[in-house]
């Protein structure tokens, strides 16, 4: 369990992170227009649509973010969302990074970096919860092992 509780809290942050750079800093939509060699003209139509759009996807990922944070206190009663982050990832992460790169948004570099940050993400966040729930499920064992053997005795008496 404390594994996974340290996944939701350092996750929890990192997109707390994002959700700065992206909605409060608006960084890079620039960089994503210039990538497709658009000259970025901050009065237009399809700028202001890509700084909304990306400011929507950052204040997205804070309230998971905070979810997470709120929700590491008591990691076992929350797996649900972490389901829900390990999907955003796998999704919203790495499908949406290759869709990039095939389009063109992003050259290899960047598409290496992130699918890597995607996949630790997911690997450590699903190890964690497997490692959870074994803990769980051995705990709900020995409990119910140790019911049995009161009731036992109990009857015996």
């Amino acid at each position: 369990m404390k594994q996974l509780r340290w996944w939701m809290r350092i996750i929890g942050v990192v997109y707390l992170l994002l959700f700065v750079g992206m909605s409060i800093i608006q960084a890079p939509p620039e960089a994503y227009l210039s990538a497709l060699g658009v000259t970025p003209d901050p009065q237009g139509a399809t700028f202001r649509l890509l700084v909304n759009t990306w400011m929507a996807l950052g204040l997205e990922i804070g309230v998971v973010g905070v979810a997470l944070l709120v929700a590491s206190r008591e990691p076992a009663r929350h797996t649900l969302l972490v389901w829900l982050v390990l999907g955003m990832e796998l999704l919203r992460g790495i499908v949406a990074d290759i869709f990039w790169y095939l389009d063109g948004v992003i050259t290899v570099g960047p598409l290496i970096f992130w699918l890597v940050f995607h996949g630790v993400i997911i690997a450590w966040g699903y190890f964690a919860l497997r490692q959870s729930q074994q803990t769980s499920k051995a705990a709900t064992e020995n409990e119910s092992a140790s019911y049995s053997g009161r009731v036992a005795q109990k009857s015996a008496s």
